[in-house]
């Protein structure tokens, strides 16, 4: 009941409103290389084992923050799991993912950069 109480008085948000978050969301998307959500559908099943979302963290935030030494550094000291240059493009965690992404296409770009 409480928590039904509290949209007693529920006021939708207005167009501005609705307009500032949308444009939020614009700024939250353009700071990601990959929209990665973590959500780890891509990695069992994958034959080399491979961490994708923790990888495409370090790449999410290299694009963010661009500071190369920091991300080949934490990409270098990752703990556990092979490198993307490992992937072998089977395709397993592209046709897992529910976002889509073009993952072997990023594991390669990731490989070229930081290995």
């Amino acid at each position: 009941q409480e928590n039904l109480s509290v949209m007693q008085d529920f006021q939708p948000l207005s167009p501005e409103e609705q307009e500032l978050l949308l444009e939020a969301g614009d700024v939250i998307n353009r700071s990601q290389a990959i929209a990665c959500t973590s959500c780890h559908y891509c990695t069992p099943g994958c034959p080399a084992d491979m961490h994708i979302p923790e990888i495409f963290k370090i790449w999410n935030e290299y694009y963010q923050y661009q500071n190369f030494d920091r991300a080949k550094r934490d990409y270098g000291w990752r703990p556990g799991g092979p490198r993307a240059s490992e992937c072998i493009g089977c395709g397993q965690c592209e046709d897992a993912c529910p976002q889509h992404l073009p993952i072997i296409q990023t594991l390669a770009e990731i490989a070229e950069a930081f290995e």
